[in-house]
């Protein structure tokens, strides 16, 4: 009798030990010959989406990102994971309304932003940084150029390149 095996208790309804509250239904319950009780194996302790789930009585994963395009579980890991995730990227962060890692203020209608697959983030290409009059406009969140003089010309990277003189 598994008297270590916090599943195994004396129902006295049936005047007998038994198990309770097996949760046959979780993939990560099975008998274990080798200690011959009922047990969890391969559980995921280091996944920090793994938890114990009182209202079902098993161990389960809980806020999955499932509709996060880089949620997906690490067979190598055994585990549910990121990947790919371009944490050096400015635009990535982690969203706690959504509860998913996304891009926000991606400026989508500024022609200099592209995602660039050898990085696997979005960024920036064919931005002029030794150009003094490039700079970072976060009315628009977009980059562009500051104007030259009070008189001169003021560009703007965008769709369709304004020019006012």
């Amino acid at each position: 009798m598994p008297y270590s095996d916090p599943y195994f208790y004396f129902d006295t309804s049936q005047g007998m030990y038994t198990y309770y509250d097996m949760p046959y239904s979780d993939q990560y319950f099975h008998f274990e010959s080798l200690s011959g009780k009922y047990t969890y194996y391969d559980m995921p302790y280091s996944d920090p989406y793994f938890c114990f789930n009182t209202s079902r009585g098993m161990y389960t994963y809980y806020d999955m990102p499932n509709s996060d395009p880089y949620f997906y579980f690490d067979s190598s890991q055994g585990m549910y994971t990121y990947y790919d995730m371009p944490y050096s990227d400015p635009y990535f962060y982690f969203d706690s309304s959504q509860g998913m890692y996304t891009y926000y203020d991606m400026p989508y209608n500024d022609s200099s932003f592209y995602f660039d697959t050898s990085p696997g983030m979005y960024t920036y290409y064919d931005m002029p940084y030794s150009d003094p009059y490039f700079y970072f406009d976060s009315s628009r969140g977009i980059k562009g150029e500051k104007p030259k003089s009070s008189n001169s010309a003021s560009y703007v990277l965008l769709p369709n390149i304004t020019k006012t003189v």
